[in-house]
């Protein structure tokens, strides 16, 4: 019997799976926990090799969460975990269902991964937004607890379903020991540059902070933009480069899995997003002492950013604001020393003990 198991629909590189991965490596080595991750199946698991050997790995092998019910049904009779936590809104309805169904009594902890009435509501294909968005408003909330990132995510998850009140706690994002060892970051890319990190989505909006980088580029010629990560709007943003001349300047970088010497040698890290859960990007960049500039949007940036002391905080979706605050730190020496500070207190060692008190209350109130 598996004492503990993680479930994503995959490894690839993105904030959710990297929290997954550090999660599972922190609870297996340090505290001995019998852990495993389970993914719906193996494509572009980029995280996969930062697995430790003691991690337990097994894969639904299908292509998305609708063809899931059967490999799960299979997985969870046979293996009798006692706690499954989820990282995704349709695999925790499975979750759900499948409990209701068959009567099992494995308990459900839903890690609620992005601002929950956002994420519904752009819903990008049909079926998403016919089926799969009302039931997740219908049966999300028959988890047993809720792991929300910061008080923003807590309170809009609430809005949607008040009935989970007494059944949610706040645990921010951890930050793995990596990115507080700055050892070896010290070699230099060459040129100074501003650094966005995520998938290139529409969620992102790095045309936003294309379009701001181009407003100072003309007084910092010498200043690069790069942008780490994969997405299906690769091609319209380099379309964007090319429009706006920025071709030698803006560096599409495509996905890394060790990121922190692009985090050490940026003048900053900018996050454009129309929405967040709690970014991973600003925590990771703060840890190795980089300060960042973000939208005010929903949600997390204003739980994590303390204006002229590790960042800017710019009002949502104002690219002239954006552009700002980027010239802003060009003229500002901001102290690594006190910007790492306010890192200190999401580091992974601190956050897995919050978990873990989270799973025995959970066990406890069943009991």
């Amino acid at each position: 019997m598996a004492e503990l198991a993680f479930l994503i629909g995959s490894l690839s590189g993105g904030g959710s799976e990297r929290v997954c991965v550090n999660l599972a490596n922190e609870l297996a080595t340090r505290h001995a926990r019998d852990v495993e991750l389970i993914v719906l199946n193996n494509n572009n698991n980029a995280y996969a090799s930062q697995l430790q050997s003691k991690v337990k790995y097994h894969s639904l092998n299908v292509t998305n969460s609708r063809y899931a019910l059967m490999p799960l049904v299979r997985y969870l009779t046979k293996n009798k975990p006692k706690l499954v936590v989820s990282f995704s809104y349709e695999l925790t309805v499975l979750l759900v269902i499948i409990r209701k169904i068959l009567k099992l009594s494995f308990l459900i902890i839903a890690r609620n991964v992005n601002t929950f009435s956002q994420n519904i509501s752009e819903s990008s294909s049909l079926w998403r937004r016919w089926f799969v968005a009302p039931m997740i408003k219908s049966l999300y909330g028959g988890a047993d607890y809720y792991i929300n990132q910061c008080a923003g995510m807590q309170q809009d998850l609430l809005n949607s379903i008040p009935e989970i009140k007494n059944k949610c706690c706040i645990i921010n994002n951890p930050v793995k020991d990596s990115f507080f060892d700055v050892t070896n970051l010290h070699k230099a890319f060459g040129y100074d540059y501003f650094l966005c990190i995520g998938r290139l989505e529409s969620q992102k909006q790095f045309s936003h902070a294309i379009q701001a980088f181009s407003l100072i580029h003309k007084n910092n010629p010498d200043m690069k933009l790069v942008i780490i990560g994969k997405g299906s709007l690769y091609n319209s943003l380099l379309e964007q480069v090319a429009e706006l001349n920025l071709n030698s300047a803006v560096k599409l970088e495509g996905f890394h899995s060790d990121v922190e010497r692009y985090y050490y040698h940026a003048k900053a890290t900018v996050l454009t997003s129309k929405y967040e859960g709690f970014p991973n990007v600003l925590l990771e960049s703060l840890a190795v002492g980089t300060p960042v500039i973000a939208y005010d949007c929903p949600s997390g940036p204003s739980e994590i950013i303390i204006d002229d002391t590790n960042g800017y905080l710019i009002p949502n979706g104002n690219i002239n604001e954006m552009a700002k605050g980027m010239q802003s730190v060009l003229g500002k020496n901001f102290k690594r020393d006190i910007v790492r500070s306010t890192a200190e207190h999401f580091k992974a060692n601190k956050i897995t003990e919050q978990y873990l008190e989270c799973f025995e209350k959970t066990i406890s109130r069943e009991c």
